[in-house]
């Protein structure tokens, strides 16, 4: 099932849980999103350096330690967040909770101490000076601000995406039932694009799924939309 690849993986293979898709999309775009708004928050927040200065205080920062350490933070911050939040299932259900677990978790608290730690090493290490960490711990708060507002626009773009998924899908239905394969198949392109550009939600793939079965039965029976019941019933227990 080619239509359901999120981040390289397939979402069809039952061995991997759903939580286990939810946690590597997370990994990835929050950790994106959190690098992002340091970078750009350093950028902003040092307008006494050149900006290619800035660039090498960001390179010595964002070392390949302090990324793991935000991976663990994420990590962290989204299991403290549902298990505040009850979210016991260990699944998101939809965007709105994964906003809230962040939040509960204390991510932009854990980032702020991560950036201590790694403004302390760095001027330890004399990788910058000690003029230069003090100006970066009295700008750290709109360094955070950055970061929060990086993490706030990903998530916006996966509302953004989800909403288009689902304006598809009914369009879809439409060209569905009026036996209009062109229109299933412009619908159904669009629903493939969008589907790998999102956190995958179990509601949502089952029913993109079981899309995809009966837009493929359909198409391998030369587009003639006179399948079996029994093949309509399959089409949405294959998940």
């Amino acid at each position: 099932m080619e239509l359901l690849k999120n981040g390289g993986l397939e979402l069809e293979k039952k061995n991997i849980s759903l939580g286990t898709q939810q946690k590597a999309f997370l990994d990835t775009t929050l950790g994106k999103a959190v690098n992002l708004g340091i970078d750009a928050g350093i950028r902003i927040s040092l307008p006494k350096f050149l900006e290619e200065d800035a660039i090498k205080i960001k390179d010595v920062l964002l070392t390949e330690g302090f990324k793991s350490a935000i991976n663990t933070a994420i990590n962290g911050a989204i299991n403290l967040g549902k298990n505040v939040e009850g979210i016991f299932t260990g699944n998101f259900e939809n965007i709105s909770q994964i906003k809230q677990a962040i939040s509960s978790g204390g991510l932009l608290e854990n980032i702020s101490d991560l950036l201590d730690s790694a403004i302390n090493f760095a001027k330890n290490e004399k990788y910058i000076s000690s003029s230069t960490a003090k100006e970066i711990k009295k700008y750290k708060n709109k360094i955070l601000e950055s970061v929060e507002e990086s993490i706030e626009s990903e998530l916006n773009k996966q509302v953004e995406a989800i909403e288009k998924i689902n304006k598809y899908v009914n369009k879809w239905k439409e060209g569905y039932e009026e036996q209009n394969f062109d229109k299933m198949e412009n619908q159904y392109k669009q629903i493939e694009k969008y589907m790998e550009k999102i956190i995958p939600i179990e509601n949502l793939i089952n029913e993109v799924r079981e899309i995809e079965n009966l837009h493929t039965l359909i198409k391998n029976n030369d587009r003639n939309f006179n399948i079996t019941e029994e093949e309509k019933i399959l089409a949405k227990i294959l998940k």
